[in-house]
């Protein structure tokens, strides 16, 4: 799972340079830099303000940040979507979503 680079994207799609975002998460812009890069993992508690500055909703940013890697531990497609939905995490909206990315990855 790739949060730093999920976040960086976010960020991008907002039109929000790593100095405009630092000064509204309150953190220094190489903090940032760290996530994004992840040199660092960032905090629930900074993931959360993420998503309130952003207007992004938390599933979104999951689902952007998620690798094909993170599924190798699952037999099948159809393990891990029973995996997601089972986590209560996500819709069914979402978890087609993810689905559909999985494809692409492991396809592409």
């Amino acid at each position: 799972m790739n949060i730093g680079k999920a976040m960086a994207r976010i960020r991008e799609e907002n039109g929000l340079s790593r100095k405009e975002l630092a000064e509204k998460l309150q953190c220094m812009p190489t903090s940032l830099w760290k996530i994004e890069n992840n040199r660092v993992q960032p905090k629930q508690s900074t993931i959360d303000y993420f998503c309130f500055v952003t207007r992004t909703p938390l599933a979104r940013l999951y689902m952007l940040a998620f690798e094909a890697r993170d599924f190798a531990p699952y037999a099948s497609v159809k393990d891990v979507r029973v995996a997601l939905r089972e986590s209560g995490a996500f819709s069914d909206e979402e978890i087609n979503e993810i689905d559909a990315k999985l494809m692409k990855k492991l396809f592409d």
